[in-house]
């Protein structure tokens, strides 16, 4: 995701945050302002991303996921297209290495 963001001209500050919220959503999704808490309280998500979890608010956070809806469509063809490419990959792999 951090690839298909740079290319979208986002800053490692913004990106590190966006990492930061969704992978705190994925593990304790909540509302923005008890995500921010979390992060804060609870949480080493910060030390994975390198963003500055001091500088965490929920407006923040709410921002973030304004910017990340705002091109979701092409965010999620980004990720269909990598997933495809993966899982081709190791179907072909598969195949060559069952010949042997």
């Amino acid at each position: 995701m951090g690839l298909f963001l740079e290319q979208q001209n986002w800053s490692k500050e913004k990106i590190a945050l966006a990492a930061s919220h969704i992978i705190s959503r994925t593990v304790y999704p909540a509302s923005e302002y008890k995500t921010a808490s979390f992060i804060k309280e609870n949480s080493a998500v910060c030390e994975l991303t390198g963003y500055d979890e001091n500088e965490i608010t929920k407006d923040q956070l709410y921002k973030i996921t304004n910017e990340l809806y705002s091109i979701k469509d092409p965010m999620e063809q980004y990720r269909a297209n990598s997933y495809f490419y993966l899982f081709d990959y190791f179907a072909t792999n598969a195949r060559i290495y069952a010949l042997y």
